[in-house]
């Protein structure tokens, strides 16, 4: 049946959208719906959530101007209230949050990519964001779980040069679900909802975490993630010191986002394990100490 939206139609045909598969979060709030459709003719893909009309004008404005910068985003079809109508892109996601399983060809390009995204001049993007520094909740001293984080950051604001790199366009959630490759080429990056003004080793170190992980095992694959690194920074110069701090907070928001996910999630236990394992051993922390370039 078709479903309609003011002047727009469209056949839904595919759920594209993992979580929402089962149900709300632990928190009771809905996931977002993505949806692949058929739209006049041809598949498009559908961004709807009820109650954020707000957030889904931001989102489609700074589509726009990604795309007239270059990088590989969707355009956008249509949007009305609290849902947007996007272009399909070609390609497919080289794995899930936890499950990436890239060729080199593949993590060049995309690593590439994220150094263009972290160039974006800030004039051409900043009246589409409204939030920044999502990750700093992990920060809260009253935190039930990562409290203690907070110290470690106090003691890291009070470094005369921690947090000197300016702040740029991050994606906020670039993992390899949110990557489409074809080939050795980056078609698309996708769903923008956690886009934010911030730092670039933030997003880095969670790409980082999520591209070196074939299995959520405990463990980081360390010639991804040194090649990764590695490709990073030869498009871009970065913080080492802010990648140290930030690799530890990106982790943590790994930990909250598999917390917060609906009980029946089949790989929900699997993958806080994976978190909880890797706040414990941070293999990071000798990694980065033997980093050419440090």
């Amino acid at each position: 049946t078709p479903a309609a939206h003011m002047t727009h139609e469209w056949q839904e045909i595919e759920e594209l959208s993992r979580t929402a598969r089962y149900g709300p979060l632990r928190d009771g709030s809905v996931p977002r719906r993505c949806v692949r459709v058929l739209h006049q003719g041809r598949t498009a893909v559908l961004q709807d959530h009820p109650g954020e009309g707000a957030a889904m004008v931001a989102e489609a404005r700074l589509l726009e101007a990604l795309h007239g910068q270059g990088l590989p985003v969707p355009q956008m079809l249509a949007q009305e209230e609290d849902w947007l109508l996007r272009e399909d892109l070609p390609g497919g996601s080289p794995g899930g949050l936890f499950s990436a399983d890239c060729s080199r060809e593949q993590l060049t390009a995309v690593f590439t990519q994220l150094a263009r995204l972290h160039n974006v001049p800030l004039a051409a993007v900043v009246d589409t964001l409204a939030a920044q520094d999502r990750w700093v909740a992990v920060l809260d001293p009253t935190h039930p779980v990562h409290g203690v984080l907070r110290r470690e950051a106090i003691a890291d604001l009070s470094h005369p040069y921690a947090f000197a790199s300016p702040p740029v366009l991050c994606h906020g959630d670039f993992h390899p679900g949110n990557v489409l490759c074809e080939g050795g080429h980056v078609t698309g990056i996708v769903d923008w909802d956690y886009a934010q003004i911030s730092y670039a080793e933030f997003d880095l170190a969670y790409a980082l975490l999520t591209f070196a992980m074939p299995q959520p095992d405990g463990r980081l694959v360390l010639d991804t993630y040194h090649s990764a690194l590695q490709i990073y920074m030869s498009a871009r110069p970065l913080d080492f010191r802010l990648l140290d701090f930030m690799v530890n907070v990106a982790v943590r928001c790994l930990h909250d986002w598999a917390v917060s996910l609906p009980a029946a999630h089949p790989q929900r236990t699997e993958w806080v394990a994976h978190c909880v394992a890797l706040i414990k051993t941070r293999p990071w922390e000798t990694w980065h100490g033997s980093e050419p370039g440090r």
